[in-house]
């Protein structure tokens, strides 16, 4: 006879088989038939006879307009931030023809090639204003 101390927790039982699942079969979708759309005629633009040549005169370039210079009072200033992926720079534009400065240096010791100060300075020779504005550059 069999131990009475066994319980029903110690009886293994034979593990249950799984039963397979059978895939979904969704019916493939067709293609609708492609229909080819004709393009729109364009009217056909018929010259005037009367038509007055093309000549290049003053009036028909554009003319160049002039501005005021603008102007800060003293000790004023526009104040401008720029921002570049973890860079940020902080621009203080001041009336004056006194140096430019990037993180307190002047523009030839922080920009040591010509055409790095250049850029830096530009926007204001572009405008004519290089004397009359200098900047003062925190770069982070």
């Amino acid at each position: 006879m069999a131990d009475k101390d066994t319980t029903k927790k110690d009886i293994a039982k034979p593990a249950a088989k799984k039963q397979a699942v059978a895939k979904k079969t969704t019916p493939r979708k067709t293609a609708a038939p492609k229909t080819t759309a004709k393009p729109a005629e364009k009217p056909v633009r018929k010259p005037a006879a009367e038509a007055a040549p093309v000549t290049a005169t003053a009036a028909a370039a554009p003319a160049e307009t002039t501005f005021a210079k603008p102007t800060l009072a003293k000790g004023k200033y526009v104040f401008a931030t720029g921002r570049r992926k973890t860079a940020v720079a902080n621009v203080r534009l001041f009336a004056g023809s006194e140096d430019s400065l990037v993180n307190k240096k002047k523009l030839d010791v922080y920009f040591g090639q010509a055409g790095h100060r250049d850029a830096a300075a530009r926007p204001l020779a572009l405008t004519g204003l290089i004397g009359d504005f200098h900047f003062l550059a925190n770069v982070h």
